[in-house]
């Protein structure tokens, strides 16, 4: 794309994933917030909540796979400043652990994380990786944010029921401070 060309840096159009080459199949929608997709079929965009109901859910494509933590140690080094805005619509759990487990998650130094745990009963079982994973790469020194829009998007936030206990649960926040105060008083 021309912003990495101009910033010298590279354009990959692929599917960010844990494996080279293989193909994911990516559920799209469409509505007046814009065009997206998703790698689950029953994702909260996939019901038709929206004023303008123009969508067609049937659409499925598929994209090629980059295995982006061998991406990742081609283009970067440990000690290189690395930025890293991942909003890869229900792939970001995978990678996140497998860049843990191959010891590349303490290179970054920002990390922008959209978490997309709610967005599907698929991947509600990643809950507990929105806290998590920021008060476990803050002793490697990434600075974390996890951007959740689970109740800031209408959509998110009515496609579960009611009764649902984590509805309006916020993301907990794991401080080094809370557990030595909560040990303190064991």
């Amino acid at each position: 794309s021309s912003v990495a060309a101009k910033y010298n840096g590279q354009h990959n159009q692929k599917a960010a994933w844990v494996e080279e080459g293989k193909k994911l199949t990516f559920h799209a929608h469409a509505d007046e917030g814009g065009v997206g997709s998703s790698l689950f079929d029953d994702h909260a965009y996939g019901k038709c909540g929206s004023r303008v109901c123009k969508q067609d859910f049937s659409e499925t494509y598929e994209v090629e796979t980059v295995d982006f933590v061998g991406y990742l140690r081609r283009i970067a080094l440990p000690h290189d400043m690395i930025i890293l805005r991942m909003d890869i619509e229900g792939a970001e759990y995978e990678v996140a652990r497998r860049m843990v487990t191959e010891g590349v998650a303490c290179w970054i130094d920002f990390w922008e994380f959209e978490g997309h745990a709610l967005y599907s009963p698929a991947t509600a079982k990643y809950r507990p990786v929105d806290a998590v994973l920021p008060w476990l790469l803050k002793d490697c020194g990434v600075k974390m944010v996890v951007q959740d829009w689970y109740t800031e998007d209408w959509k998110v936030y009515s496609a579960w029921n009611e009764s649902d206990a984590c509805k309006l649960c916020p993301l907990p926040v794991i401080s080094d401070d809370l557990l030595a105060t909560s040990s303190d008083h064991n």
